[in-house]
């Protein structure tokens, strides 16, 4: 069972994540998508989403379900905040953010 799953710099079919539900790691470095798919919020056993240098401005609402999720890296992404469902303490470093810095 796929525990780990990083992608680069290429197009990904959103509907991977619905055949992944055991993911602990998501890393979409540099993945060319501008939304990420509402499938997320089934990855219950998350706790590292890296969303890094992606074209992404929103993250969906239900994220907040992810109770394991501890590291949200969005540096150098196009969110600039988080859902209020998410805005948790310890979930990630204020400079994982470019509204907070980079």
């Amino acid at each position: 069972m796929l525990r780990s799953f990083s992608a680069f710099g290429s197009e990904l079919d959103a509907s991977f994540m619905s055949r992944f539900r055991l993911l602990t790691v998501l890393n979409l470095w540099f993945i060319e998508m501008n939304r990420l798919p509402d499938s997320v919020t089934n990855l219950h056993n998350l706790w590292y989403l890296g969303i890094r240098s992606t074209l992404i401005e929103e993250l969906p609402k239900g994220l907040g379900k992810l109770q394991k999720l501890q590291v949200l890296d969005a540096k150098l992404s196009m969110v600039q905040r988080l859902p209020s469902s998410v805005a948790k303490e310890g979930l990630a470093p204020p400079d994982s953010f470019n509204a907070w810095g980079n």
